[in-house]
């Protein structure tokens, strides 16, 4: 994929992000497992309905627990929530070590990357969250580092607007018999 271009060729559909986030962690627990992480997770017992393109939404969600997974000193802690009180947002928190104040603007920008030295190094691109975040305003949301603090961990949160109109309702209303279908 392109970095200045980080688009996906399918449509936009009614998704249930609680079971976006579901599926999330289902891939990321054998990884979870071989770091000892623990992963936690919280949800409303409503859908939470928002349009997303389904590959598009799965690679911001997957891109910040494998974050929180990576950037960890010590044994992973990562808790992801799923909220619809102001609108629909997913919550990832990690125990991680954490970004310096002075680079909290920044690691939203391309080929970013932080060197800690307690961490050695570390795979990837600087890319990751660039794109998450341009994923997240292509579909009139957004990715924001809401905290962190060095030594303690991060929190990052992907706000989307809400799912509005037939499809949305149909979600709210079928929610017994939801089971993400695969795509």
């Amino acid at each position: 994929m392109e970095p200045s271009r980080p688009t996906s060729g399918s449509a936009p559909k009614t998704l249930d992000l609680r079971e976006m986030a579901r599926q999330a962690l289902a891939r990321a627990e054998a990884r979870a497992g071989l770091l000892r992480a623990e992963m936690s997770y919280s949800e409303p017992d409503e859908p939470v309905a928002v349009n997303a393109d389904r590959e598009q939404l799965a690679r911001i969600i997957d891109n910040l627990i494998n974050n929180a997974l990576t950037y960890s000193a010590g044994r992973p802690w990562v808790y992801l929530t799923v909220v619809n009180e102001d609108g629909p947002a997913l919550i990832v928190e990690d125990h991680g070590v954490g970004i310096p104040r002075d680079k909290h603007d920044k690691v939203f920008e391309r080929f970013f990357r932080i060197d800690d030295p307690g961490l050695g190094t570390q795979p990837g691109t600087g890319l990751g969250l660039f794109i998450s975040r341009e994923l997240a305003d292509r579909h009139g949301g957004s990715l924001t580092l809401e905290q962190s603090e060095v030594g303690k961990g991060s929190t990052f949160v992907v706000r989307l607007p809400a799912a509005s109109g037939v499809h949305a309702a149909s979600l709210l209303s079928a929610a017994p018999a939801l089971e993400g279908s695969s795509a």
